[in-house]
């Protein structure tokens, strides 16, 4: 696959659907998403970054540590601390999206990450720094990219994102948020 994929969802009360799929056109831009959305909390997060900012081990099973990850977001989001978020994570999309587990204490069975909409998870094919690449192209192409928070760590994709108009927040101190 080329481009970049991405899943969607609604709330975790209903049955996954489809995730929808969007590409960077020829000229390197990203497609019109959520993230023009004025007066939004919005969070566009390097995923394996976060991941990679707590060492647990997570390289022995990478799509284990996205599914955790993304779990973690559909959570968090459903505090109301984010009207959206999207993760970007390097690497093809899988045929499935991630299993989300909703979390201990509640009744609800784990359901697709394509099932909550304040979350979209997409990825980047293409090596290395493919997920810097789209997140760069995310923030250059929002209609307003002051409202936006850029989650990583890596100090060239922040200098990249701060030079359109985001903000930067530390891997691990946005960890801190998730506990």
């Amino acid at each position: 696959r080329s481009g970049w994929a991405s899943g969607r969802a609604g709330p975790p009360v209903g049955g996954p659907r489809r995730a929808s799929r969007a590409r960077l056109d020829p000229g390197g831009r990203a497609s019109r998403s959520r993230l023009g959305q004025a007066g939004a909390v919005r969070f566009l997060i390097d995923g394996m970054n976060v991941i990679g900012a707590r060492p647990d081990g997570w390289w022995r099973d990478r799509r284990r540590a996205q599914e955790v990850l993304v779990s973690q977001l559909v959570r968090w989001a459903a505090t109301g601390q984010a009207d959206q978020v999207t993760v970007v994570f390097d690497g093809a999309a899988p045929d499935q999206p991630p299993v989300v587990d909703t979390g201990p204490g509640t009744d609800q069975p784990p359901v697709a990450a394509d099932a909550e909409p304040r979350v979209q998870v997409c990825y980047a094919p293409g090596g290395p720094g493919a997920a810097d690449d789209v997140v760069a192209c995310l923030v250059a192409a929002d209609g307003d990219p002051a409202t936006l928070t850029v989650v990583t760590s890596d100090a060239d994709l922040g200098r990249r994102v701060v030079a359109s108009g985001a903000t930067v927040e530390g891997a691990g101190r946005f960890r801190a948020r998730l506990r």
